[in-house]
């Protein structure tokens, strides 16, 4: 390997450490404009709520975010596999647990593609085993 190449476990964790500063700056923070350091010019995005590109992503959070206090993102899951990036956060308000995993592709350096999947468990709900979710 030339010096010029990096190890892929390297990699992975750069790419790791990409996604959760952009997840603490972006989501837990509120600073939008971070989206500029973090999201490449080719942003394609697979919630159907939000429409491909970084602009897009960043007006939607505007929305969902407003007035919102800022919170420490507490991370349950980070994994990399080749140029995919996993997180899960669970998060409690109001009584209720949420569980949101998040899929980014992490292309030279950039955020470049998002998947994600939520899960609200209510105050009253009464789980059948005694598993917990992660």
């Amino acid at each position: 390997m030339s010096a010029c190449q990096e190890n892929s476990e390297d990699v992975l964790e750069k790419n790791k450490k990409i996604v959760t500063n952009f997840y603490q700056d972006f989501f837990g923070d509120f600073n939008f404009e971070s989206a500029n350091n973090y999201i490449g010019d080719i942003y394609i995005q697979h919630n159907p709520a939000v429409a491909d590109g970084k602009e897009a992503l960043v007006n939607a959070a505007k929305l969902w975010f407003k007035n919102a206090p800022k919170k420490k993102i507490k991370f349950n899951l980070v994994i990399a596999e080749k140029d995919l990036v996993f997180v899960q956060i669970i998060d409690e308000s109001d009584g209720n647990r949420y569980s949101t995993m998040d899929v980014f592709r992490v292309t030279n350096g950039k955020i470049s593609e998002h998947w994600d999947a939520f899960a609200t468990f209510k105050k009253d709900a009464v789980s059948k085993n005694d598993t917990p979710l992660f």
